[in-house]
């Protein structure tokens, strides 16, 4: 009896295994790539979010100053720009009417090289 005889498909196992391996190694790269993807997404959210908390807290800061009178505002308007962390936050105050005023606040960073800005607009009624 010879050996091809007792393993007739000796050559293809190894060729199974190189094969299963290169399989196997584009799945897991397909994973990868989409978990990269997920973290990206993920930070951009956590940047979007925090932009809208700081432009949303500067809204309510400068209606309870200007509630309290601790604002007054020039009819030509105001600005008032401050750096919080990696965002910059400007505040612009101008009067619409002679009741009605427009706060304006917009939150701008830095994303992986790309500059991103949030712009939150809403109306006073000072009657």
């Amino acid at each position: 009896m010879s050996k091809d005889s007792v393993f007739p498909n000796r050559g293809f196992i190894f060729l199974d295994i190189v094969f299963a391996l290169f399989i196997f190694s584009i799945g897991l790269l397909t994973v990868m790539s989409f978990h990269n993807s997920a973290v990206h997404a993920q930070q951009r959210a956590e940047n979007y979010l925090e932009a809208v908390n700081l432009a949303s807290s500067a809204v309510d800061y400068t209606v309870a100053d200007l509630e309290a009178g601790n604002v007054s505002v020039d009819p030509n308007g105001q600005e008032e720009e401050e750096q919080i962390g990696k965002f910059g936050r400007r505040v612009v105050i101008r009067q619409e009417t002679e009741d009605i005023l427009e706060i304006s606040v917009e939150v701008s960073w830095l994303e992986r090289g790309k500059s991103r800005s949030y712009l939150l607009q809403c109306l006073y009624y000072k009657g």
